[in-house]
């Protein structure tokens, strides 16, 4: 029992540490220095008081809302910043952003009352988080090591030495290039321009020589990346990111149901945890290579679902991971199932087995055959399961549907073939020959199909290889059906190995059996953010510019083989033309840049003479690149060099410690964000203007140094169309300038303020001051029209936009598209395999994780040498950079090598030893191991994120003055250089995902020994 002084105590303290701070401070109380932190001493006066109901902010603070970028995740924050030193005291959430509150407040209300609204203590509804990756984040701005002036190279790359120059001489060495570093020439961007040559003679596909000047980049931070894709394309360069070696294979299966053809483009699925219109939310579901609260949507936003559904209705899931990543497990109506890393396919065609023998599937869903027929039975959408696909390999129609002269698609109703459009349902289980004008063909429904890859493997098989027994598969399968729809498989970057799309495919055709797709307490999928490309500004085009029609083929094979010259040239010369020698994906255009360096190094189709990075960290997150990549970054004019590479980059990274020329660049408090959220089902963004004075250098105009500054004055000097006078066309027939960062963020933000312009709430003057929009828009608002300024201000005053319009139609979540889903995708049967010559399949198919050729992982990696499989995953409170900020350090200081106890004393290992973890490449890595028992046995797990020679880590010179390195920021182990290259193809590669090319992280074998 707590007494009455003691509740008091806690009450205050909880006030106290909330994260407005909003307790009245005593006039006395003396003033503590900024930034400060000092648990035993004052702590900040808070940024505002209430007084008679009105809100009074501190005189020396300036609060404004920004996004965050302590991850991907794109959540508003709210900023307090100190007025006279720039100083960012704290970063806390957003009243008004989904991300940052479970109910947040409604647009409509004003900013003072949504303030005001915080200081009420009755419920933890008031609260506005984020997590401890955001609060962190908030010191970006004044790292030790951030880059705030223009640096070039002295000594060699890699030794961490460079000298500072004056941004205009960067500019013209970058772009004349020369004998810029004592070690003979090197073209600059001006040589390598070339669009009217081809970097590959010998096959004009690839496109102009220019694109031996590769990009690579983050593909979010969408206003900043369209100014860099629009360098990329009137320059015409090669443009890498970061996707492949994420989670993007796994989207792009997930995508086939929902779209048919080779190109069907990525998606998501997430729980429908809203619980806002009543009980009849979520029931169960099933997170597969992940956690709730680990991955995707909002930690905090996710965490607070999480928590309501557990406690107030009932919520039950089940986490199918090597480790188990959540306590709160236990007694939550949660439970872990250990899965063997790299076998979540054979796991999810074991669900499906299971819910085929028992016919769990949902009937009413799948049977409806039209968009009308699922208006009249009451569904959202439609399928094509009983729709009948030909079997007849001598067939014109061989793996296509049915089809009558007249082109009609045909099913069978009780037995007699007829057409979709005379037909609401339709018989769902179909093996037969069916007469269609005159003739015998052999057919098979699409949900018959799916059935037969089901049964292609026994449930002994699933169990053997998936480490879970037959019993506890069917008990999932089961319970995943026991809910109607209000249940939902989750799959995430747990589950990157060589089949990963094909376990996203699995998982998504699941929620089709189900018939849980958009339905109230279903499956949900991200309604994305707001275009900042078009309105009154014409961004996304450049008048007598490139287009994206003009780029050629990447330099990693992205489209049809049988369009290049190596395939005619077979041909031609009475050869087979498969296999390639390299890999083509043709599914999709992930801009892998991996891949891209990887083909650099083995010289086909052609070399990079140039990189410039931005935001993407190559070297540190792909896994398994080949070692040649390395030494091209670490010898400019070796066999492999790319001799000229140019970070941009407010801290070093891995890959940028080898650049020749550092460009400073914006932290994410100083530039201009329209970001949509990472995962969330409604539309969407939050948005900021440039709440704080960078810190970086000015050029000689006046301008700050950083990304769009540096890449428009090069475009300037090369007069590439759609940069500096007149650049932009406007709606009205006007132009309008581009030569500086602050034009290009002004009309972006103008053209999404424009596109929402009847959804904005109205912005008081009272708003404006609040939310700090003077301040945020003094570099924007003289390139806007005064109406222009306004409606950016209506989007600034909250933060950005965030849909809150009704949450569900009926049993089904609102404003979603009416989709036929595929269980058969007939269009990705036009694609063919570049190494079988086999066309692909309509439906997912089992195949054990193998290597491009076919061949599988254990016929070169034996058990007997490599008796381990490895995992890695996501830790909560870190991101891959946020090392440089020295919190993160703090409460997450390093990671372990993760093992089952019984598999350590099979080994003779002992728990916190060093261990050197090996694959089949000679780059091994040394770890603390720990042993436990939730963990999967026969493998080992390890979080991402840690063991970084950049960001701080390391000491580094800059005019012979040494910034000592933080050695906490190297702790722990780096996974992805232990992962091994494919051995299976010509020359160098990493191991990839076989049908999208991805690269692979899970269930590699490997051995632990000790170190």
């Amino acid at each position: 029992m707590i007494d009455k002084s003691k509740r008091n105590f806690l009450k205050a303290g909880a006030i106290a540490t909330a994260s407005a701070s909003l307790v009245a401070c005593h006039p006395k109380q003396p003033k503590p220095k900024p930034n400060k932190i000092n648990v035993s001493g004052e702590t900040l006066p808070p940024e505002y008081q209430v007084i008679d109901g009105k809100l009074k902010l501190h005189n020396d603070v300036r609060t404004g809302f920004a996004r965050c970028f302590g991850c991907f995740d794109g959540c508003s924050v709210r900023v307090r910043i100190d007025k006279n030193t720039n100083e960012v005291q704290r970063v806390s959430g957003n009243p008004f952003c989904p991300n940052n509150r479970l109910k947040p407040e409604p647009l409509e209300i004003s900013v003072e009352s949504a303030l005001i609204n915080l200081t009420n203590q009755n419920s933890s509804n008031n609260r506005a988080t984020t997590c401890a990756r955001g609060t962190a984040a908030g010191q970006a701005v004044d790292s030790k090591q951030r880059i705030t002036s223009v640096l070039k190279r002295v000594g060699q790359r890699g030794e961490r030495r460079w000298v500072k120059i004056p941004y205009e001489q960067a500019i013209q060495e970058i772009l004349n290039g020369g004998n810029l570093f004592g070690e003979g020439h090197v073209d600059g961007l001006r040589a390598i321009h070339q669009p009217d040559k081809l970097a590959c003679p010998s096959d004009p596909l690839f496109g102009p020589a220019s694109k031996q000047l590769m990009l690579s980049y983050s593909s979010v931070l969408k206003v900043r990346t369209s100014l860099l894709r629009r360098f990329s394309e009137q320059y015409r360069t090669t443009i890498g990111q970061k996707a492949a070696y994420c989670g993007l294979s796994q989207a792009i299966g997930i995508s086939r149901i929902f779209k048919s053809g080779i190109f069907t483009g990525a998606a998501q699925n997430q729980p429908d945890l809203d619980f806002s219109s009543g009980p009849d939310g979520c029931k169960f579901a099933l997170y597969v290579g992940n956690a709730p609260s680990n991955s995707g949507n909002s930690l905090n936003l996710i965490s607070a679902q999480l928590a309501e559904a557990r406690t107030q209705y009932n919520f039950e899931y089940v986490q199918v991971d090597p480790i188990l990543r959540n306590a709160t497990i236990h007694g939550t109506g949660g439970s872990w199932q250990p899965i063997l890393p790299g076998q979540d396919t054979p796991f999810l065609f074991g669900l499906m087995r299971h819910i085929f023998e028992n016919d769990l599937y949902n009937v009413t869903h799948l049977q409806n055959v039209s968009d009308a027929a699922a208006k009249k039975s009451g569904e959202l959408h439609h399928t094509n399961a009983s729709y009948l696909v030909v079997q007849d390999p001598t067939h014109p129609q061989f793996n296509k549907f049915l089809r009558n002269k007249l082109g009609d698609i045909q099913v069978l109703v009780n037995g007699k073939l007829t057409s979709v459009d005379r037909t609401d349902t339709a018989d769902l289980m179909v093996e037969q020959a069916v007469i269609l004008d005159g003739e015998s063909i052999n057919v098979m429904s699409s949900l018959a199909l799916l059935r037969q890859q089901a049964y292609a493997h026994s449930m002994k098989e699933y169990a053997s290889v998936t480490g879970i027994a037959e019993s506890r598969i069917r008990q999932i399968a089961t319970k995943l059906t026991q809910h109607g729809r209000r249940a939902t498989v989750k799959l995430a970057t747990g589950a990157n190995s060589s089949d990963a799309s094909t376990s996203g495919w699995c998982a998504a055709m699941l929620n089709v059996l189900i018939g849980c797709h958009h339905a109230k307490g279903g499956a949900t999928t991200p309604n994305g953010g707001v275009s900042s490309l078009s309105g009154p500004y014409e961004l996304a085009k450049v008048e007598g510019g490139y287009g994206k029609k003009d780029q050629g083929v990447s330099i990693n094979r992205e489209g049809k083989y049988e369009l290049s010259a190596e395939y005619q040239n077979k041909l031609t010369s009475g050869q087979n033309p498969y296999p390639s020698q390299d890999p083509w994906s043709e599914v999709f255009p992930m801009q892998n840049a991996a891949e891209m360096l990887t083909s650099h190094v083995n010289k086909r189709p052609y070399q990079l003479k140039a990189f410039i990075s931005w935001r993407a960290n190559v070297l540190y997150g792909a896994a398994g690149l080949p070692t040649q990549v390395f030494d091209a970054f670490k010898h400019p004019h070796g066999e492999y060099g790319i001799p000229l590479v140019i970070g941009i980059v407010d801290q070093i990274s891995t890959t940028t410690e080898y650049a020749d020329y550092l460009i400073p660049d914006f932290v994410h408090l100083e530039e201009v964000a329209l970001e949509s959220h990472w995962g969330s089902e409604r539309q969407g963004v939050s948005a900021s203007g440039h709440m704080l004075e960078s810190k970086i250098d000015k050029n000689a105009a006046g301008h700050t140094i950083c990304m769009e500054q540096f890449l428009i004055d090069i475009s300037k000097e090369l007069k590439l169309k759609g940069f500096g006078d007149k650049a932009i066309k406007k709606q009205d027939g006007n132009y309008v300038d581009l030569h500086t960062e602050a034009q290009w963020s002004a009309y972006s933000l103008a053209n999404a303020a424009t596109s929402l312009k009847n959804k904005l709430p109205q912005a008081t003057a009272r708003d404006v001051e609040l939310s700090g929009i003077p301040f945020a828009t003094r570099l924007i608002n003289p390139h806007l029209t005064p109406d222009e300024q306004q409606l950016v201000a209506r989007l600034l005053s909250r933060g950005g936009y965030y849909d809150d319009s009704p949450r569900y139609d009926g049993d089904f979540q609102a404003n979603k598209p009416r989709l036929c889903l595929n269980l058969y995708n007939e269009g990705l049967t036009e694609g063919i395999h570049c190494y079988t010559g086999e066309h692909r399949s309509g439906v997912p198919i089992y195949r054990p994780n193998q290597f491009w050729n076919g061949d599988k992982w254990r016929e070169h990696w034996p058990e007997s040498e490599y008796p381990l499989v490895i995992s890695s995953y996501k830790p909560t409170a870190r991101s891959n950079w946020s090392v440089s900020y020295h919190r993160t350090t703090e409460f997450s200081p390093t990671n372990y090598v993760y093992m089952h106890q019984n598999t350590g004393s099979k080994l003779g290992l002992t728990d916190g030893q060093q261990v050197k973890v090996a694959s089949a490449i000679n780059r091994p890595a040394l770890g603390t191991l720990k042993l436990v028992e939730d963990m999967v046995e026969g493998a080992v797990s390890v979080a991402m994120g840690f063991g970084h020679t950049a960001y701080g880590a390391n000491d580094i010179w800059i005019d012979d003055q040494k910034l000592k390195g933080d050695p906490r920021r190297s702790a722990g182990t780096e996974v992805n250089t232990i992962l091994p290259n494919d051995p299976t193809r010509e020359g160098f590669a990493p191991l990839v995902d076989v049908d999208t090319y991805c690269t692979c992280r899970h269930g590699v074998p490997v051995k632990v020994v000790a170190a």
